[in-house]
């Protein structure tokens, strides 16, 4: 599994660390533009709001990025659906898709997750944040019932707790991201599997961090990245 690192924007440089970058519409910065790694361009729904696709698009040609989340709404299933079927035909062929299937309930999610695998031009699926602790147990009877398909990639949005990881060897889950080792940093902690702790998100408009911060940032990237190693 490949993991990206959210950084608030004064710091995206800090993100080379990662496997690649997830970027999100609220902390866009010109190093994006010149990195050489694989970028995945958010469309911004869980920070706020998804922003207006044309503007996106443009960030996306702007940034040389290979792939885009097309706009989905938190626990909506029929205004996900009819966003992906209106704004996929709009994406530039240079462009990878990825789409986040959602719904007011599980079931309502895989409805979903099952219409859009059927749509064409799908690259990636994504596995929202919000299904917390069902998160595995619904990949789990994903795989479990065949309809993790090869032809997909797979895609966790976000991640609290680096000990889900592990459920997933074996599966073929693409990627994660998180501004865990940030968010930690921010509050002076490290990251400890098994003891995670309920902080808040670090701003995406936060200042760069204190030397001190910074020594808990390196630390916990090397926690994630040895989690990473073994999944």
């Amino acid at each position: 599994m490949k993991i990206a690192y959210i950084a608030p924007k004064s710091m995206a440089k800090y993100t080379i660390i990662g496997d690649f970058h997830f970027i999100v519409p609220q902390n866009i910065a010109t190093f994006y533009k010149v990195s050489k790694k694989f970028k995945m361009l958010d469309n911004g729904a869980y920070e706020g709001g998804a922003i207006d696709f044309d503007d996106l698009l443009m960030m996306a040609e702007g940034l040389h990025v290979d792939e885009i989340v097309i706009p989905d709404v938190i626990k909506d299933k029929d205004a996900t659906l009819k966003n992906v079927h209106v704004l996929i035909k709009k994406v530039p062929d240079e462009f990878k898709i990825a789409v986040v299937p959602q719904g007011k309930t599980v079931a309502e999610f895989l409805e979903c997750f099952h219409k859009l695998s059927k749509m064409p031009n799908v690259d990636t699926i994504c596995f929202p944040k919000w299904l917390g602790p069902l998160r595995p147990m619904v990949i789990h009877y994903l795989h479990k019932n065949e309809r993790l398909s090869y032809r997909f990639n797979y895609h966790l949005m976000g991640l609290d707790n680096p000990l889900e990881l592990y459920t997933y060897e074996g599966l073929g889950i693409r990627s994660v991201d998180t501004s865990m080792p940030f968010t930690y940093a921010y509050h002076y902690k490290v990251i400890d599997i098994f003891n995670v702790q309920e902080l808040t998100r670090v701003s995406m408009s936060t200042s760069p961090f204190t030397a001190v911060q910074f020594k808990y940032l390196e630390r916990n990237f090397k926690v994630l990245n040895d989690v990473i190693k073994h999944v």
